[in-house]
């Protein structure tokens, strides 16, 4: 009985394991998400308003229905911020 509970504990643990790796394979990366961003604007003013107006709608059908954490946000505005201000 007691080998049960362990075989038990043991697969919960490697389960435990891969959905943990798994998920922050997937997670949400906000730098790249704002890198992204920070592209289609510096398109859109050195390009054409044209470009820069694509290249925020591929943008927003690629990203415009993640959520961000409080975290992630905060690291997204800081770099757009940077963006802009160059």
């Amino acid at each position: 009985m007691l080998f049960y509970y362990l075989w038990i504990m043991m697969k919960l643990l490697i389960y435990s394991a891969f959905i943990f790796v798994f998920a922050s394979c997937v997670s949400t990366n906000a730098e790249q998400i704002a890198e992204d961003w920070c592209e289609c604007k510096k398109i859109e003013i050195h390009q054409s308003s044209l470009q820069g107006e694509q290249c925020f709608q591929e943008w927003d059908k690629k990203y415009g229905k993640l959520e961000f954490n409080d975290q992630q946000v905060a690291k997204f505005n800081e770099i757009i911020k940077e963006c802009m201000d160059e």
